[in-house]
């Protein structure tokens, strides 16, 4: 029996491959700058690997590979591994995705890439982990306009895979000049406590004026885990 699930996954794994096509592979760096006194020094805070590419005409893979990071740790075995995904188109307006993701909290400032980002909001420095393994349900009604159910592991903490975070986001414009990140989230701490998260992310574009503005909100709910017995 295990010799013959074995022989499946491999016969599989072999058809992907032959019918996966790589549409981009670049490395992606920063270098920082720092001064202390009469010293000077330059450091690389990121190199990273993206990959991205199709198998058939609905199936889409992404890595992101970071090599400024250990490649393990015991609370996160893909430690240096941002994203390792598979998407599927499986309708015309109807997506879903799986694997190791970014977890959606709402705002421009989760949504910009690593490289992009030196400093965090107070709440986005309190939490356990960026990317995590977990699953997206996604609908376009049109091609301006994305609607998203998303269940991962919790931002609130690395290496429980009994805590969870649930979010509902929609990614839009209101105006041509007016695109938005919108995202209500729910989420388990450690002891089983139940948080909510509201982050509208809004992106005004009108020439110089160009720029994302965050309105966040976040409070507590009854102590239960999202998919404890208590919430049914």
């Amino acid at each position: 029996m295990r010799k013959n699930l074995l022989s499946a996954l491999i016969l599989l794994a072999s058809y992907l491959a032959a019918q996966a096509q790589v549409e981009y592979v670049f490395f992606e760096t920063r270098v920082s700058g720092r001064v202390n006194g009469n010293e000077a020094s330059l450091s690389g805070d990121h190199l990273n690997l993206h990959v991205k590419g199709k198998i058939g005409r609905s199936l889409t893979y992404q890595l992101r590979q970071r090599f400024t990071k250990p490649l393990y740790d015991a609370k996160n075995p893909l430690n240096a591994t941002d994203i390792l995904s598979l998407t599927w188109d499986f309708a015309p307006k109807w997506i879903v995705n799986a694997g190791k993701l970014p977890i959606f909290i709402g705002g421009y400032e989760w949504d910009d890439t690593p490289t992009n980002l030196y400093y965090w909001n107070d709440f986005s420095n309190t939490i356990a982990q960026v990317y995590a393994l977990g699953g997206t349900l996604m609908y376009r009604p049109s091609q301006k306009q994305l609607i998203q159910l998303q269940l991962s592991s919790s931002l609130l903490h690395l290496g429980n895979p009994n805590v969870f975070n649930a979010s509902l986001g929609w990614i839009g414009e209101i105006a041509p000049w007016w695109k938005t990140i919108w995202g209500i989230n729910w989420m388990d701490d450690p002891y089983h406590h139940h948080m909510g998260h509201l982050a509208l992310g809004n992106r005004f574009e009108a020439g110089p004026a160009t720029g994302p503005k965050n309105l966040i909100s976040a409070w507590a709910l009854p102590s239960a885990s999202i998919l404890s017995s208590n919430c049914l």
